[in-house]
């Protein structure tokens, strides 16, 4: 899948249009997880449970982890590594990292795989 990283500072939406679904949007920052048009979105690298909506990206994601990193922390490499390995026209990958509200916390990355035509707006 291609990846396509957006800046998340300012006004945006992650829109899908042919679905009229707002995933995701500046003013919240909450992903609808309900939307059609999210097939999977891993919420940090550290996150070990995405939310896989697809049974067979969710077995190719179990099947990675299996045979390549059961010793290894899941990075954003080996995320990265994945999403870019995986193979479905009719879908693409957003990331974006935030800030988070507590410091001891950190910035946060996120990756949502969602249908092709979901644009920035």
């Amino acid at each position: 899948m291609k990846i396509f990283s957006f800046n998340n500072s300012g006004e945006y939406a992650l829109y899908n249009p042919s679905t009229d679904e707002t995933i995701l949007s500046s003013d919240n920052k909450d992903i609808n997880s309900e939307a059609d048009s999210l097939i999977a979105g891993w919420m940090d690298e550290r996150n070990h449970n995405p939310v896989i909506k697809d049974d067979e990206l969710l077995a190719a994601w179990n099947e990675y982890l299996r045979k390549s990193f059961k010793k290894e922390p899941i990075t954003d490499k080996v995320l990265t590594s994945f999403l870019k390995s995986y193979k479905n026209p009719g879908w693409i990958v957003y990331t974006s990292t935030f800030e988070a509200s507590n410091e001891s916390i950190g910035s946060f990355t996120i990756w949502l795989v969602v249908l092709a035509d979901t644009i920035i707006e």
